[in-house]
């Protein structure tokens, strides 16, 4: 899986769980409104899943590799809309 589509997987995994409501129109926010919320939800769980990486008791280029793919996620994220 490309870093792009992992971005998109994981942000889209947050839709469900980020509510934020249009009190003017009572109904659900759209989606790009949402989005922003999305992408830090994203983002919190990349950071523990490379603090975790860090912690692993593999060779440092396997964690060099593993930070190095989630770092690339990130930054899709944060390209995103």
């Amino acid at each position: 899986m490309t870093q792009k589509e992992k971005a998109k997987e994981l942000v889209m995994k947050f839709q469900h769980i980020v509510t934020s409501w249009d009190c003017y129109n009572d109904e659900p926010l759209e989606l790009e409104y949402m989005m922003v919320d999305m992408k830090k939800c994203a983002l919190i769980c990349l950071d523990d899943k490379i603090k975790f990486i860090i912690e692993l008791q593999i060779s440092d280029l396997m964690k060099y590799d593993l930070i190095e793919y989630q770092e690339a996620v990130k930054q899709e994220i944060n390209k995103l809309n």
